[in-house]
């Protein structure tokens, strides 16, 4: 009796995940549109380290990640300006329990500088431009 009641929420599932691969190509172009707009408007801040995408590439942008020693602050100053940003990975693995106790001083470094700005196909250029020049103010006071 429950296999029709299965076979339905299967065919659901289906049809969101058609849908959803549908616009796939649509939302991966409207996140490099959109991380083309911060790489331009970041490049230039020498407080703010970006990674490099080979011009032949394309990413997913499923997060926009900067390195800054500022990282802290920064966060803060975006938030008081009503930006959410995240930090993905608050820990290193070599810090987990579960993992055997190995100092890695350089992924620990560099955990303490990873951020990640506001990047989805929901948001538009005015938004990515309104991020940058909060972080353009905020090292421009800073230094």
């Amino acid at each position: 009796l429950h296999y029709p009641l299965r076979r339905q929420r299967q065919m659901r599932i289906r049809d969101r995940l058609n849908i959803k691969l549908q616009n796939y190509n649509k939302v991966l172009n409207k996140r490099n549109y959109l991380a083309k707009i911060y790489f331009d408007g970041l490049k230039s801040i020498d407080e703010i380290k970006i990674f490099k995408l080979k011009n032949n590439n394309k990413s997913s942008f499923h997060q926009f990640v900067v390195l800054t020693k500022s990282r802290n602050k920064l966060k803060k100053y975006l938030q008081k300006h009503k930006v959410e940003t995240m930090i993905h990975y608050p820990y290193m693995l070599n810090e987990l329990k579960f993992f055997p106790q190995k100092r890695l001083d350089k992924a620990n470094n560099l955990g303490k500088k990873i951020l990640s700005l506001p990047i989805s196909e929901e948001h538009n250029k005015k938004q990515i431009l309104y991020v940058i020049k909060l972080i353009q103010n905020f090292f421009k006071k800073k230094n």
